[in-house]
């Protein structure tokens, strides 16, 4: 536009987008007004050539690699983004979706490129305003850890001149963690109904849900056949394309375990292929040491009663008790490596009531959960949940390392 590059946005369906053009058009002009770094408006309104809602901003280039690397995320990036979170917070703007595809970074600087959630208040935001925005930041974004999250809940009231009290950061920090497990829910069940890549597939009496990327329509026709009649399946069996050991079958890499239950054994046991699918979408959605789902199929086995087969993307290498056996981990790596899946899954409010050494696996680096059954879904407002003092993975970490129950229940759990 007049020899200048820009973006033009357009909205197709002029009755149906137009509230969504409304809002984006007013929040970039928010977004200016307030002064926070943003691309200049251009041109919004009825483009009557076309018949379409239309907008038109300035063209920013990023003069760095984005969106940026994570796990972790590099210090330098996570300051800039409390620096702009701060400049719209004393603003009194909101930027309700954090995404990093809404801002670029140019000469040291993160212009906000989306204004269709933005919301602007009368003044700088209130401590309880700036919490719930920074806890959807952390709490949707998996990829913060615990200490990350301390530490930019510090740094903000810095930035701000306001230092953050310890109470107030404990606090926060579990308020991210109830806001994530919500948020992974929230996120399975939308799996669970077709959303963006997953395949949804069901009659009156199957169900069928699966990651359209992974498994193309003929494995999931073939994962239908091999759930069909699980009982003469055993042994090594290519039905499917891959590689099946006794009660497992793996998927490119990965595996197939059957599960059934009545309706009393869902409710109580998560069971079913649908419940334990879920159990393991919602943790691997917080970044758990599980073994991602990648789809389940189920069948109705009587009135009440569901069976079937869930397949997991296979991350482990070995069973854990058998790399304890051929000495590919030691046994104080083994030690630290539960300790810290059990403190992730009290954290995530999802303990496992009877773990066992088997129900863990060993990929090289990381102690694997395999037996996502047992999990729990605990009300996560109800704080960390305690794990008991008996589960038979103290007794099985005994017999394997010599050592008493006592003392391997002492150090994984306190």
């Amino acid at each position: 536009m007049n020899g200048q590059p820009v973006v033009a946005k357009f909205y197709l369906r002029p009755l149906r987008t137009a509230w969504e053009w409304w809002r984006g058009a007013r929040g970039a002009r928010i977004l200016q007004r307030a002064g926070i770094p943003s691309p200049a408006v251009r041109y919004a309104g009825l483009e009557r050539g076309t018949r379409t809602w239309l907008t038109v901003v300035d063209w920013i280039e990023a003069d760095s690699a984005w969106p940026p690397l994570r796990n972790p995320l590099p210090a330098h990036v996570h300051e800039l983004l409390l620096r702009t979170l701060v400049t719209h917070h004393e603003a009194g703007v909101v930027q309700n979706d954090l995404n990093w595809a809404n801002f670029i970074p140019r000469d040291d600087v993160l212009y906000s490129i989306d204004g269709d959630r933005v919301r602007q208040y009368s003044a700088p935001l209130s401590y309880r305003r700036t919490r719930h925005n920074l806890r959807r930041l952390y709490g949707s974004k998996t990829h913060f850890s615990e200490g990350e999250v301390r530490r930019g809940w510090r740094d903000y009231w810095q930035l701000r001149g306001q230092p953050a009290s310890a109470a107030g950061t404990r606090a926060f920090v579990s308020a991210v963690q109830v806001h994530r497990r919500h948020v992974g829910e929230q996120v399975s069940r939308r799996k669970l109904g077709g959303w963006k890549h997953f395949v949804r597939e069901r009659d009156s009496r199957t169900l069928l849900v699966a990651h359209g990327r992974h498994m193309d329509p003929e494995q999931r026709l073939r994962l239908r056949r091999f759930t069909a009649d699980p009982g003469r399946h055993s042994g090594q069996d290519s039905s499917l394309g891959w590689q099946t050991e006794a009660d497992t079958l793996c998927v490119g890499p990965g595996r197939v375990q059957h599960h059934t239950g009545s309706a009393f054994e869902r409710l109580r046991n998560g069971r079913s292929p649908q419940a334990v699918w879920y159990r393991a979408a919602v943790a691997a959605r917080l970044r758990l040491p599980v073994e991602p789902p990648i789809g389940f199929f189920q069948a109705a086995a009587g009135p009440f009663a569901r069976s079937g087969r869930v397949v997991f993307q296979a991350r482990a290498r070995q069973s854990l008790a058998d790399a304890l056996d051929t000495g590919s981990i030691a046994g104080d790596t083994v030690m630290r490596q539960c300790r810290d899946l059990l403190e992730s899954l009290a954290t995530a409010r999802m303990p496992h009531r009877c773990l066992e050494l088997n129900g863990l696996g060993w990929d090289g680096e990381k102690v694997i959960l395999l037996d996502v059954q047992g999990l729990r879904l605990e009300a996560p407002w109800r704080g960390a949940p305690a794990f008991p003092h008996h589960i038979p993975l103290f007794q099985d970490l005994g017999t394997k390392l010599g050592r008493s129950v006592t003392e391997i229940r002492r150090e994984l759990i306190g």
